[in-house]
């Protein structure tokens, strides 16, 4: 590693999360002013297909939103989901043809269930309340003697499970939801360590938060998948060390990528399936399937391509993302909803 200072004294939530998702892209485009082509960048955190979903992800997300409007706005709420639809089908981004419209009907009729469940576990609409946490200077690789300031916008609600942290996506869960999910509790443990001694604590709504909850959409297996995640032991640690690694990654290329720590983690019928080098190969060279089914290869990345032409060796990194991610896979769990199928 590299013994050059950092200046920073500010980020947010939203920069970890991005960077833990391509550690070497936020390298390469802040460090080096390196672009390279990567047209496909953004379609993997909605869904892995074709450019279409991108589409069919956005208007599953508006119909979601109508769909929780407070049940005082029913008729509102009707009105604007034909709104949505009605908008989707003039906007030229779907086929003209008559398997669009029983497309877009199994849409909504997912999209009843999936915000169903929300409102019945009273987490629809949660109240995003502006906040920030300060970390010591103490903290290297930091140049400044001035604390850094972390700051978020965090989704609170009080639910029938408490105050909690609430997310949601019409989505099936990725590993950034899941970082997602665990980085935000971190943040709120931090900030309410920081703020208990302080007039008015109390009335403050993350001062009640206690676990953090996020719902997804699996239409493969048509549930809903709900995650959780309680209080975390060492979360000021938990924090401190993503923190050390996302200044780290300022000065190198990292390869501590979210999607790679989820196939680390994998479980199968409640088992961790061992990490090996064949898997790991498997992984980057994208093997396994073909035709339509066919899944990107991790090292076809343009920005993994260039700082790893070839596989890497696993051992060289699999401490480190062991080490780092171990914490969030440990606390991040699964909800059973049997019995909640479409």
């Amino acid at each position: 590693m590299k013994d050059e200072k950092i200046a920073l004294d500010s980020l947010t939530i939203a920069d970890l999360i991005r960077f833990y998702q391509h550690p070497s892209k936020m390298f390469a485009q802040g460090a080096l002013n390196l672009y390279l082509d990567d047209r496909a960048v953004n379609l993997d955190d909605v869904e892995p297909f074709s450019a279409d979903h991108l589409e069919s992800y956005l208007l599953k997300q508006d119909l979601l939103a109508a769909s929780l409007l407070p049940n005082d706005e029913h008729e509102q709420a009707v009105h604007r989901i034909e709104q949505v639809l009605q908008v989707a089908k003039l906007s030229g981004k779907f086929p003209d043809l008559p398997s669009t419209a029983t497309q877009f009907e199994t849409w909504l009729e997912d999209t009843e269930h999936f915000s169903e469940v929300i409102i019945n576990q009273g987490c629809e609409n949660p109240e995003f309340v502006d906040c920030h946490i300060r970390v010591g200077a103490e903290l290297t690789p930091l140049e400044s003697s001035t604390p850094l300031i972390i700051s978020a916008k965090v989704p609170v609600k009080l639910t029938n499970h408490g105050t909690q942290l609430v997310f949601y996506r019409s989505s099936s869960a990725k590993a950034k939801d899941l970082f997602t999910l665990y980085i935000h509790q971190l943040f709120v443990q931090v900030w309410q360590c920081q703020n208990r001694e302080t007039a008015n604590y109390h009335e403050h709504p993350l001062s009640q938060v206690k676990s953090t909850c996020g719902f997804y959409f699996n239409a493969k297996a048509q549930a809903v998948d709900q995650f959780n995640v309680a209080i975390v032991d060492d979360a000021q640690d938990q924090l401190t060390q993503f923190l050390y690694f996302y200044l780290q990654g300022q000065q190198q290329a990292l390869l501590l990528n979210g999607d790679l720590a989820g196939l680390v983690f994998k479980k199968s019928r409640g088992k961790t399936v061992e990490m090996t080098q064949a898997r790991f190969e498997e992984f980057w060279l994208g093997a396994g399937m073909q035709g339509k089914d066919a899944i990107k290869g991790f090292g076809e990345d343009p920005y993994i391509q260039y700082f790893w032409p070839q596989c890497p060796d696993l051992d060289d990194y699999l401490p480190q993302l062991t080490a780092l991610y171990q914490g969030l896979y440990d606390c991040v769990t699964k909800i059973s909803n049997k019995g909640e199928q479409a």
